[in-house]
């Protein structure tokens, strides 16, 4: 009749195998493949040349116009009413160019301008106000 295992009697010394030496494992070869150096210095390259083109997006900037003075609906607007502002252009951002301030200057203003507002083609043109009299 077999004993439950926690009443098991010892095993005698003698009984016990020794276990065998093991067998000594072979350093592993150091064989590169070519192809994935050449892999590796590609995808390096392609990183490379991605992080130039992202930080060089995102540092360009665009010269536009700004307000430096307040104008007032139905103002003429003055070359001292407008200054430069360099601006990291997002989409549906459609301010005047710096270069094109030119079109600005003796138009009249169709809105209130307040200081530091970027200033619109749609903020000079549109319906004048009513003429006097």
């Amino acid at each position: 009749m077999p004993f439950p295992p926690h009443l098991r009697p010892a095993p005698k010394p003698e009984d016990l195998a020794v276990p065998a030496m093991p067998t000594p494992l072979r350093p592993p070869r150091h064989k590169r493949s070519k192809l994935l150096i050449l892999l590796g210095l590609v995808l390096s390259a392609i990183c490379a040349v991605a992080a130039v083109s992202v930080f060089q997006s995102a540092a360009r900037t665009t010269a536009v116009v700004a307000v430096a003075e307040p104008v007032r609906y139905g103002e003429t607007i003055s070359e001292s009413a407008l200054r430069e502002v360099d601006l990291h252009l997002q989409p549906g951002l459609e301010p005047v160019a710096w270069v094109d301030r030119g079109n600005l200057v003796g138009r009249v203003a169709t809105s209130d301008l307040t200081v530091g507002t970027l200033v619109t083609t749609a903020q000079v043109t549109g319906p004048l106000p009513p003429g006097t009299g």
